[in-house]
């Protein structure tokens, strides 16, 4: 899947957070800035690269699949930071 214009194609990194007596707490809130990879870049973003870790909400990513994986298609725009 090749994005168009300013679009990532991006993968969700699953991290599980864990608090210091152990307990993994799951289920962050829906709008929250959660990690990914990008696996495909459209000809007019700039900054962004294929490999790159990037923090983005993922209420502005429309969910596709990738390769049988979870995927999503966000604009460029929605990058929030560069790991």
């Amino acid at each position: 899947m090749k994005p168009l214009k300013d679009f990532l194609l991006v993968v969700e990194v699953e991290e599980e957070a864990v608090s210091a007596g152990g307990i993994i707490m799951s289920g962050a809130a829906p709008d929250a800035a959660k990690p990914a990879i990008v696996v495909a870049v459209g000809p007019d973003v700039e900054g962004v690269e294929v490999g790159d870790k990037i923090a983005t909400s993922w209420a502005n990513v429309v969910k596709v699949r990738h390769e049988g994986e979870k995927a999503g298609l966000l604009p460029s725009e929605s990058v929030m930071a560069v790991y």
